[in-house]
């Protein structure tokens, strides 16, 4: 019996899978149909639905919506620094498939720019050209592209407030509309989640009447679903993940903590600074149980803890949501274990007092939160850097009770994916 069940379950997740791999193939030819006819003629570029295509694809998902501007410089810092043939190859690639993001059109567009300068001049090229010149790069093409994708994102809202948000599809648009459209410095950035939808408002200062304001963003509901993994089909590490989650959930104490942590980081469901969306997310989720305890609602929430069981963020949110609405579909006293064997698995990991003993965590908004709500104190500075062949978060901390300051060290080699 156990051996039917376990062919049976094999052959669903085949199906899935195979479910999800035409519904991607089905989303990728169209956008990408698009996309060869803007190349062939920008001028007739459907730029909006292009951008609008673009979270669909499986392009998109594997780019990240918080990190398609970091992929785009280092598929041009490759072209750069190898000066090889399949480097430009692999921009062209990059280039051709994520379309849809104005941020990738404008950097191809700087860097085709910086180079001409340069050769003008009779200095040489950035660039390599192998004989056939800089032909990975079609300057008008991105010229068009860029102009007609930042268009389409501003006709999205003024960003005046909640209901005139501009509705971006990555952070790097959010960026691109602070810095080069509205032409101001942001100073802080906060989250926040209304009917189901995350906003980031950002605070900004603007130099011509040394005023501040505020910009509203809302985040794609996809852009989300990507960046947490719900977009992404299921594959082989989600469901070993997935199997220790269910076993850490019957018993905590009957799993190594930090072996899933470690397993975590390779899953669809975590990507690097997904606090910003996952919280929110959380939160939503929470607020949609608690108005309405229907299966569904409450399945939603249960997901999001089971796909992320291995952070401390949202362990915190759960027990936080236990004491104040004690939602039934959640077992309340699991939580806290779980929550007391990360922190025990993070405590034994090091001392935090220097590199060669640093706390083991998976990132660094993790970092943060633990001095923060665990250690319980304030952190006057930090950063991220290399030291002594690993990557560390440093923070400058002081205590609330004593005022004392110090340095905490956390290691986060686990979350350095390729």
């Amino acid at each position: 019996m156990a051996m039917k069940n376990f062919i049976y379950a094999l052959t669903a997740c085949l199906l899935l899978a195979a479910t999800h791999a035409r519904a991607d193939d089905a989303a990728d030819k169209a956008y990408l149909k698009m996309v060869d006819a803007a190349i062939a003629n920008p001028a007739a570029g459907q730029w909006c639905a292009i951008r609008t295509a673009y979270p669909d694809t499986s392009f998109y998902r594997a780019a990240g919506s918080l990190t398609i501007d970091k992929k785009t410089e280092a598929a041009g810092k490759d072209v750069i620094m190898g000066q090889t043939e399949a480097s430009t190859v692999a921009l062209k690639k990059f280039l051709y498939e994520n379309f849809g993001s104005v941020g990738a059109h404008r950097y191809a567009e700087y860097i085709y720019r910086w180079n001409t300068d340069l050769t003008s001049q009779d200095m040489k090229g950035i660039l390599p050209e192998f004989g056939k010149g800089v032909d990975y790069i079609n300057p008008e093409v991105e010229k068009a592209a860029a102009a007609g994708l930042l268009d389409c994102l501003a006709k999205t809202g003024t960003g005046s407030n909640i209901a005139g948000a501009v509705k971006v599809i990555s952070s790097e648009e959010e960026q691109i509309m602070i810095d080069q459209y509205f032409h101001v410095t942001a100073t802080n950035l906060d989250t926040e989640s209304h009917d189901g939808h995350i906003y980031h408002i950002a605070d900004v200062a603007i130099p011509e009447t040394k005023t501040t304001a505020k910009i509203y963003f809302q985040m794609d509901d996809r852009a989300s679903a990507a960046m947490l993994g719900a977009a992404a089909p299921a594959n082989g590490t989600d469901t070993a993940y997935l199997s220790l989650v269910a076993k850490a959930q019957a018993d905590p104490a009957a799993v190594n903590w930090e072996e899933l942590r470690h397993i975590y980081v390779d899953t669809s469901f975590y990507s690097p600074n997904s606090d910003a969306i996952l919280l929110p997310a959380l939160q939503s989720a929470a607020e949609k149980a608690q108005a309405d305890p229907s299966a569904e609602n409450a399945n939603a929430y249960k997901n999001l803890l089971r796909q992320h069981y291995g952070l401390y963020l949202p362990h915190m949110h759960a027990i936080s949501f236990c004491i104040k609405a004690s939602p039934a579909f959640l077992d309340c006293t699991a939580e806290k274990a779980a929550l007391k064997a990360i922190i025990r698995s993070i405590a034994d990991s090091g001392d935090g007092k220097s590199a060669a003993t640093a706390y083991r965590v998976v990132d660094f908004s993790e970092a943060r939160l633990l001095a923060q709500a665990y250690f319980g104190l304030t952190i006057t500075n930090a950063r991220v850097g290399r030291e002594q062949r690993h990557t560390l978060a440093v923070l400058d901390v002081t205590d609330k009770k004593t005022g004392k300051a110090d340095k905490m060290y956390f290691n986060m080699d686990m979350a350095q994916l390729d």
